[in-house]
Formats: structure tokens, C-alpha cells, sequence
């Protein structure tokens, strides 16, 4: 599975204002560009379309505390796992530490606004960041019979069906969208099903700045055995 980085510094925009999936960014100040870090094959692999990640904007939330990433998937398929590592300096230049967050996947043609706060023991005057991820998202299709969103909780339930003979191990990751924008995710798994439909529930986590809302798009991924 490939993985690709790619590189920002503080106050990149390179597409202040809008972006591939039609989205309202928020504001930034414009800066040099992203930059990709290695040299990968950018030919899709007999496993399926390849997700291509994209730092559109970074800019400060609160000077030296903590800063906001808009990330978009410009590939044609949805990533795997992915992390965005912010990179704190001092007024010196000198590199004082991390903080990092990560998603499981982001699909085509959607993004993630992102916040990072500060947490190394020292006065912090610059930062840059990249984003490490795997550029494909491999799952298996399976027929959901029932989905209920509980946006109160909030969390999703349903039933799903498999064909495996036996007991079977299933792992299920759901990742909600209001309008392109990433909005919560969770995931569950059970190792051992015995009948061929399962009632399952999954809690949901927020992972977007500013939608509290679950949103009004439901992808369900499934990975079987």
C-alpha cells in the first residue's frame, strides 16, 4: 500500500476561498505552496482508484497556541489511514516537538478542516506540517439491510449481512459528511458473528471544526475476516 507526504507552511493558501468540492474555506494569508516529499508511482494498482491528499490552507487560530488545516482528498479513491503531524519552532528556528491527529480515511473529493493545539513545553513562533497517508482505502461490499442515525447521541445502528460460512469477523468504519466536509467517524468491530445478519452499533466521535451536526451524508465501510 503506498503512502505519500505531503508538506505545508504556517499561513499556506494555496486556494483561500475555495476549493475541488465546491466548499467555502476558511480564510488565510496566502504563502509559498505544498510541497510533495517523495518521489511515488502515481499509477492506480489493481486494487482499485488512488486517494491524493492536499494541504489547501493553514493559517493560526490563537498566534502560538494552536492552527487550522483545511485537508482535501484530489485523488479519485478514498485514502487510508492518514495523519496530520504539526511541527512547532522557536523564534530561533529551532524544531521543539510535534502534536499529531489522524483519520482512518477521507474519500474523493471531500475535506477536513482541522484544528491543532499546541502542546510542547515551550513559547512556540513558526510551525509547518505534513500529512502521511496511505493512498488507498481497501473494503468489502456487504448488504446493509437497515441504518438509523442517532444525531442526538449521536451514533448510528443497523443491520448487516455477510455469505461467510461460519463465524465471521467484520469490522465496520462510518464516516459522515455535511456538504464534502468530514463531520464524525467511529467504527466496531466484532471477531466472531455466528448467524449471517448483525445488529450493530457504532458511536460516532466529532472530527470537524465547525459541524456539530452529524450531516446529511453516510458512508459505511466494510472489512470482512
Amino acid at each position: 500500500m503506498k503512502r505519500r507526504t505531503f508538506v505545508a507552511t504556517s499561513g499556506t493558501a494555496l486556494l483561500a476561498g475555495c476549493n475541488s468540492g465546491g466548499n467555502e474555506a476558511p480564510e488565510g494569508t496566502p504563502a509559498t505552496e505544498v510541497t510533495d516529499s517523495t518521489s511515488v508511482n502515481e499509477q492506480t494498482t489493481s486494487s482499485g482508484e488512488v486517494g491524493k491528499i492536499d494541504i489547501v490552507e493553514t493559517n493560526w487560530v490563537t498566534e502560538s497556541e494552536s492552527a487550522e488545516f483545511l485537508i482535501q482528498n484530489i485523488g479519485e479513491g478514498p485514502t487510508g489511514s492518514l495523519t496530520l503531524v504539526a511541527r512547532w519552532y522557536d523564534d530561533e528556528g529551532i524544531y521543539i516537538g510535534n502534536d499529531q491527529i489522524s483519520l482512518p480515511t477521507l474519500h474523493s473529493g471531500k475535506s477536513w478542516s482541522i484544528r491543532v493545539e499546541n502542546t510542547v513545553p515551550f513559547k512556540v513562533a513558526d510551525y509547518d506540517a505534513y500529512v502521511d497517508y496511505e493512498s488507498q482505502y481497501t473494503y468489502d461490499e456487504l448488504d446493509t439491510r437497515s441504518v438509523d442515525i442517532d444525531e442526538e447521541i449521536p451514533a448510528i445502528t443497523g443491520i448487516v449481512s455477510h455469505e461467510q460460512e461460519g463465524e465471521t469477523a467484520i469490522n465496520i468504519l462510518a464516516v459522515t459528511y455535511n456538504s464534502g466536509w468530514i463531520t464524525h467517524i467511529g467504527s466496531v468491530t466484532d471477531t466472531r458473528i455466528p448467524d449471517p445478519d448483525w445488529r450493530f452499533y457504532i458511536p460516532l466521535s466529532q472530527v470537524g471544526v465547525y459541524e456539530d451536526s452529524v450531516g446529511d451524508e453516510l458512508e459505511l465501510m466494510f472489512t470482512v475476516g
